[in-house]
């Protein structure tokens, strides 16, 4: 601002910058990590991240639900001061994989609270955006129940009476 002998003011300057585009890009971003956290908190799965140190980052509610503690119970902690050591031996070489690059799926029997679960899982690395792992994603899903109707429909065809079952 240019002034006069008086202070008034005789003349501004200035830059206008349109910021349009940023505050599209700031709102779909937004938008994203509702639709994220949405989809996160709202799963049945159990949904967790783990960084390098396998100490969970993030927990989703169902998996906290699971084991009747809150998510934040687990935020910087690892499997074995949450869930236990056994817990902790049982998923740390498939974590470490997965630390490594690879993605894993599989079935595994836990023992949760007393009572064994099976679930169906998938482990991913996560990687940075310079492409190097820095952590890991897994979702877990619970088929227990599944397993057990799978288990009772395999009967062996020697118990069937008749030969034309047996095929």
């Amino acid at each position: 601002v240019e002034r006069d002998a008086a202070g008034k003011a005789l003349r501004m300057a200035g830059t206008f910058v349109n910021i349009t585009s940023r505050k599209l890009a700031e709102e779909a971003l937004r938008q994203s990590e509702n639709r994220f956290r949405a989809v996160f908190e709202g799963a049945e799965d159990y949904i967790f991240i783990k960084d390098r140190d396998l100490r969970y980052v993030q927990v989703n509610p169902a998996l906290a639900k699971l084991v009747n503690r809150e998510p934040s119970d687990f935020v910087g902690r690892q499997a074995k001061d949450v869930l236990g050591a056994k817990v902790d031996k049982q998923t740390r070489g498939m974590e470490l994989r997965a630390l490594a690059g690879q993605s894993i799926d599989g079935k595994q029997a836990v023992a949760i609270n007393g009572i064994l679960v099976v679930f169906s899982y998938s482990i991913t690395p996560l990687r940075n955006a310079d492409g190097n792992v820095a952590g890991i994603f897994c979702i877990a899903r619970d088929i227990t129940d599944r397993q057990q109707e799978e288990m009772s429909l395999s009967t062996p065809s020697e118990d069937y009476p008749s030969k034309a079952m047996r095929v």
